[in-house]
């Protein structure tokens, strides 16, 4: 159904679509009566080569709406599938194909078809949505990694090789520094082995004191030289 405030753009996008939708719809029928019914599938055949659904043309033809006019407007065919045998070998009985019904059966599978469609349809703000999506996260890595290489490269930058003169200059003061260490590690061990001074000698008590006896005290030795 067209309405009058739709562009020719709109509408030659929509009878393009359905004359997409019908075209399939013819195909998948054509694919069912290939392996049900062979004398219809001939007759669908010769058809569909008769009467073509356009790419250019009027928008009865392009969206397929001529197609199935025609098909609507059929009076009962007598149907047979040629199998290039001889008539005395040919067993093939033929058939009457009633076109209203083939036409009804090609709008049922158009409206299916148009219902997958949508769904499928439905879709595409999600893909897009994740192709942008997928887009931003390779892009983000790319530029984190791009900005840690020169980071990486300096803190692996070699050190600059010193001049000989420094270092032979700094080799003696080390030298005169350890040097000094060990000598005045040397005195203050030396102070630890000298010997220390001279202690007051005690004197030893005269022999009279070992006689003394107390008062009242029998002296034995005095007895006994007597």
């Amino acid at each position: 159904m067209r309405s009058p405030y739709d562009s020719p753009l709109r509408d030659g996008n929509r009878d393009r679509l359905i004359g997409l939708l019908t075209e399939r719809a013819a195909k998948t029928l054509m694919v069912y009566l290939m392996e049900t019914n062979a004398n219809v599938y001939s007759w669908l055949v010769n058809f569909y080569k008769q009467n073509p659904i356009p790419k250019d043309g009027s928008w009865d033809e392009i969206s397929g709406e001529a197609f199935l006019r025609k098909l609507l407007s059929m009076p009962i065919e007598e149907a047979k599938y040629n199998t290039g045998r001889d008539s005395l070998f040919d067993n093939v009985r033929s058939c009457d194909v009633d076109p209203r019904s083939i036409a009804q059966r090609v709008m049922d599978i158009r409206k299916q078809l148009a219902e997958e469609f949508i769904q499928e349809l439905q879709m595409v703000a999600e893909e897009n949505a994740l192709l942008l999506r997928e887009t931003l996260q390779s892009s983000l890595s790319t530029d984190i990694s791009k900005a840690q290489l020169p980071a990486a490269h300096a803190k692996l930058k070699p050190l600059a090789p010193s001049s000989s003169g420094s270092d032979a200059s700094k080799a003696p003061e080390r030298s005169n520094g350890s040097n000094g260490s060990s000598s005045t590690a040397t005195n203050s061990r030396s102070k630890y082995k000298q010997p220390p001074p001279d202690r007051p000698k005690v004197s030893t008590p005269p022999q009279s004191w070992r006689r003394y006896r107390p008062p009242g005290t029998p002296d034995h030795s005095m007895a006994g030289s007597a």
